[in-house]
């Protein structure tokens, strides 16, 4: 009887009932179309949001690595001209390895110390023993482009290079005149002007 009386009351034929339930019906379903189309671009936003900011993450990296590439190629040059003069004050051969030992990692001959920092040569030469262990065999140049130095970048660190290569062919030359017992002809060479 019950259920008799249920489904006479839902089916009154009220057309305003009808079409209010509609109404709500049309409603709701637009509503959680509208929920879910939101949620979607929620999720489309921030996955493209992570991604962006794994590129960038992948760019910083990438900058910093060439920073601290250009920084040691300066670098090199400010200890590879240290120890030449410590070889021509001293004669000390020690210094003179380590001039080589700087000049052969720069150009990939000897594998390249693990933690290659500014300061690496300092605590080498003040405790005469490496501060750390060696990694691979890579020449700055290959580190470089490996980096990912656009060409233009490589051409100017070529031209910085060529000046590097100039001042180590005179502190060759120095070596040579210490060797040959000429130490002050190489304090001059390595102290002038056109040093």
């Amino acid at each position: 009887m019950l259920s008799g009386l249920r489904g006479r009351s839902c089916r009154s034929g009220n057309p305003q009932r009808e079409a209010l339930a509609v109404t709500i019906g049309r409603f709701l379903f637009l509503v959680f179309s509208a929920f879910f189309a939101l949620l979607l671009t929620l999720a489309v936003l921030a996955m493209l949001l992570y991604v962006n900011q794994r590129e960038l993450q992948h760019r910083l990296t990438i900058r910093l690595e060439s920073q601290a590439l250009v920084q040691e190629l300066h670098q090199s040059s400010d200890d590879m001209t240290r120890f030449a003069r410590a070889f021509a004050a001293t004669g000390e051969a020690r210094y003179e390895e380590y001039y080589r030992a700087i000049l052969d990692i720069r150009h990939g001959k000897r594998p390249r110390p693990l933690h290659y920092t500014r300061s690496y040569w300092d605590l080498y030469a003040a405790n005469d023993t490496p501060p750390s262990g060696d990694g691979r065999r890579a020449s700055l140049r290959q580190l470089m482009t490996e980096t990912g130095f656009t060409s233009q970048e490589l051409l100017k660190l070529e031209e910085y290079q060529t000046c590097a290569e100039r001042l180590a062919s005179l502190e060759e030359e120095a070596i040579r005149a210490v060797r040959a017992g000429e130490r002050e002809s190489a304090n001059r060479l390595l102290n002038n002007s056109e040093y």
